[in-house]
Formats: C-alpha cells, structure tokens, sequence
C-alpha cells in the first residue's frame, strides 16, 4: 500500500515517487518527510541510474526541505544529456528518462515527439510538457491561427504566441517581427523586418501581407523565439479577352474570328467541316498551370490544352479531320485553373457542329476491346522411327 512504499527499504525510487504523489493529489500530508527523504538517498547508493535519479527528483520535491539534498545530483544529472543536431538535448533512454530529468534546454525534445507508442510515454510526455508549460521557462510556440492561404481582399497572417497547449504565456515575449517574407519561386525577399500588430487577444498578433498572389516563406521571431510558415497568397482571375472561331486548314484565307466577353457565349452556333480548324484565343490577368478547352457531347469528352505564345497569349487550335473522329454537334468549354487563384473559371463558349463529310453521326470510334483471335497451324511432327543398334543390349 502506500505507507509501505513510503517505509519499505524494499521500495524503489519510482515506488517511493508514486506513493508521495497521489498522497498530494488526495491533499494528504506526507507521513514523516525527512524519513523518506533517507529512504531516497538509501535507495540512490544502490542504484543511481539516470532513472532512478529521476523518481528521486519527482519525489525530493514534494518533500519540502526535507528534499534539499537532491540539489546536489542536478548538475551530475545534466552534464549526462546527450545533444542532438546542435537542437534538441535528451537523456540516454529516450522519452521517458528524459521526461524524469526535464529542464527548460530539453524542450525541443519533448516538442520532436511526433506520435507515442505506449500508455506510458504518453503520461511522461504530458506530464514533462505540462510542467514546462506551467514554469517560468516555458516553450514558447508561434503558430497560425487557421489556414495558411491568405486572399488579397483580405491580405492578413494571424499567429498566436502561446506556450506548447496554446494557452496565453504569463510573460508574451517581444518584439514579435517578420524578419522576412521570401518568395519560393525565384528566392527573392519581398519583406523585411516588419512588426506584427496586436490582434483580439494578448496572445494574438497580424502580419499584413500585401503581395503578388503565389508561395512565400515567412520567418517570424518573438524575442529570442522563431519560427518558419509557407503561406500561399492567392488573388483574382480576370479575362481581358476572347476570340473564338474557324480557319482554313491550308491557310489559304484569314481566320474568321468573334469576340465574347466572360461569362457571354456565341449567339450561334459554329458550322466547321473537316477541311477548318477551330482556333481559340484569349488573354487573362495572370499565368495560369492549368488552361483547357474541352468539347463535348453526351458522355464523350477531348480536353486540348491552351499555350502560352511570346506575347503572354493562350491559344488553342485545333484540327478538326485529325482530332475527331465522327460528325457531331459538340459543346465548347474553356476551364482556368491555379493553386493561386481565388476564381477558378469554366466558361461555356457556345456550340460548334462538325460534319467531317462520312454521313450520319456513327458516334466515337470504339478503340479499346478483345484483339481478333490469332489462329497458327504448328507444322505436324514427322513420323521418325527409331531403332535399336544391334551392338547394345539391354541389361
């Protein structure tokens, strides 16, 4: 039970730590400290391993001055952590040891864990985080407040400054300033040391974010604190213009071509034959990865993909006796689309009817399906007859 833990020579220093902390969590006094504290030190001679000294720490503080005497194995406990990387400083045994032994320098440690396997790494993880969060030395975390992807309508980064719960700090560390802001496609600084202004709580601040719509990555300290987001800035998609219409195969006249405006299609229908190709042009506000032109009819669809000419104008054309395979009256679907976009587009242009000059519509060309069987006659084998040399016998 748990006087005998406290009595017991027998007791481990785990034994003795986990008695004296649920006496406290049940607000009962602990019988007879400086006792206990000679039964620690008793235990210790025996087994002073970097876990045992651990329980003993836990426990020497409950004990009031009774447990002075464990100030005299923190510096042999520190001098032991093993550093990693030059970041990260943990005790020889992992997370549990280090959770025992933990100061302020090995928070980085705790922070690192990204999944626990057992019962009991999570109760040391919780409880070596809860107990820095509650110090005068907590971990600071810096993190977004909701998602990442910032609208230029609304050009506004919201971070929080918390300890590692996301619960207000006692002391909010300053200045909280964006040393930079790089643009990850060409690696260029666009923003430099910029002040965070407060936001709706004491632990909230905003960085105004007034780019050109793509990647950045953002640098923020909090005094002494830092920490790195990749945010995406995303902005409006706009048509300037469009034109849209036939041209002969051979080139031997100029194209016929009209102008609409998004989201207006063509008052009438497109009347092309097999010797026109169908030609697309336009110019929008901003580059775009993806620009399609898509016909349809029913369930069958052929997507042609828009390039980009010298002049930062998308063109689609399109060779009508090559491309289809059947007569047909198809509808005409440009689709604009980027990660960095507010507004992706799919306008519909009109209807275009093709008569590629075989008939009646026979609907798509079936091209996928069982191969015809391939028949071969093997060569009969030869009649051989084979006989026996006279000079051999059989045994």
């Amino acid at each position: 039970n748990i006087q005998s833990a406290l009595e017991d020579e027998k007791s481990t220093t785990a034994d003795i730590r986990y008695a004296a902390e649920i006496l406290t969590h049940l607000k009962r006094p602990i019988p007879n400290p400086t006792k206990v504290a000679q039964l620690i030190q008793s235990r210790l001679k025996e087994d002073d391993s970097l876990v045992s000294i651990g329980h003993a720490l836990h426990a020497a503080s409950l004990l009031g001055n009774a447990g002075k005497f464990v100030h005299d194995r923190i510096e042999d406990v520190v001098v032991q952590a093993d550093e990693i990387d030059g970041k990260l400083l943990q005790w020889e045994g992992g997370l549990t040891t280090t959770s025992l032994l933990i100061t302020d320098k090995l928070a980085n440690y705790l922070l690192s864990r990204k999944t626990v396997q057992t019962p009991k790494g999570v109760v040391a993880l919780l409880e070596a985080a809860l107990a820095l969060a509650e110090s005068s030395v907590s971990p600071v975390s810096i993190s977004a407040i909701g998602p990442t992807q910032i609208p230029l309508d609304k050009p506004e980064l919201r971070v929080q400054i918390s300890n590692i719960f996301g619960r207000p700090l006692k002391i909010v560390p300053s200045p909280v300033i964006a040393q930079s802001a790089t643009r990850i496609s060409d690696d260029v600084v666009v923003l430099a040391k910029q002040t965070l202004a407060a936001g709706s709580s004491p632990s909230e601040f905003v960085l105004n974010l007034r780019l050109e719509p793509g990647y950045y990555r953002i640098a923020l300290n909090a005094g002494s604190h830092t920490s790195t987001f990749t945010v995406r800035i995303l902005g409006p998609l706009n048509i300037n213009s469009l034109e849209i219409g036939l041209s002969d195969a051979d080139g031997s006249s100029a194209p016929k071509l009209s102008k609409i405006s998004y989201p207006a299609a063509l008052d009438s229908k497109l009347q092309a034959d097999s010797s026109q190709h169908l030609i697309v042009k336009f110019s929008i506000t901003r580059n775009v990865h993806q620009a399609f032109l898509r016909l349809y009819s029913g369930k069958n669809e052929i997507i042609f993909v828009a390039e980009q000419d010298s002049n930062k104008l998308y063109k689609v054309e399109v060779n009508l006796a090559s491309e289809l395979s059947y007569s047909d009256s198809f509808e005409m679907e440009l689709i604009l689309g980027d990660s960095i976009i507010l507004n992706p587009i799919r306008w519909k242009l009109g209807t275009i009817e093709v008569n590629l000059g075989t008939g009646e519509s026979q609907g798509p060309k079936i091209i996928r399906g069982p191969k015809p069987e391939i028949k071969h006659l093997f060569r009969q084998a030869e009649n051989v007859q084979l006989k026996l040399c006279p000079s051999f016998s059989r045994v």
